[in-house]
């Protein structure tokens, strides 16, 4: 039986998810990408074989694109100063720090009825960086915000 045809299956649809961050469900987040991660391998020779073995799990970056729906770039320019960084007019700094975050940061698929198809927790993220929109008189659309965040790990529930 092919896959359109059958009646129980729904495909997975890119419009329905949730963002949970900073303890607020982003209701005005545009776009998300999900995690990622890659595996780096290792060649070894053994005489006059080429074996490939597996290395360190590395994990990509999220982006996270939302509507700034007011205050909400204070909110991510705060960010700095929570991690530790301290303007040059506030003293000298002591350099940034991560701040253990586990579960502050999930992304969740939906179904139809709202419920939860899969949820990834991003543990010990961090605001990478963050693009706080463009500006223009020919153009009437909405200020979008840009976040870059790198985490530790992903767990999928």
């Amino acid at each position: 039986m092919a896959f359109w045809s059958s009646p129980d299956l729904e495909p997975t649809r890119k419009y329905r998810f949730k963002v949970t961050f900073l303890d607020d469900v982003v209701w005005w987040a545009k776009s998300v990408s999900k995690p990622s991660f890659e595996v780096s391998s290792n060649k070894y020779t053994a005489i006059n074989y080429s074996l490939e073995y597996p290395g360190i799990v590395t994990w990509g970056d999220i982006t996270l694109t939302v509507v700034d729906v007011g205050k909400k770039t204070k909110k991510y320019y705060d960010q700095l100063e929570k991690i530790g960084y301290v303007f040059p007019t506030k003293g000298t700094a002591a350099g940034v720090k991560k701040i253990s975050s586990s579960g502050a940061l999930t992304v969740e698929q939906v179904d139809a009825e709202g419920k939860t198809i899969e949820k990834w927790s991003l543990n010990n993220f961090m605001i990478k960086s963050v693009t706080f929109g463009d500006l223009s008189y020919d153009d009437d659309g909405l200020v979008e915000l840009q976040l870059t965040i790198a985490y530790d790990w992903a767990q999928l529930e």
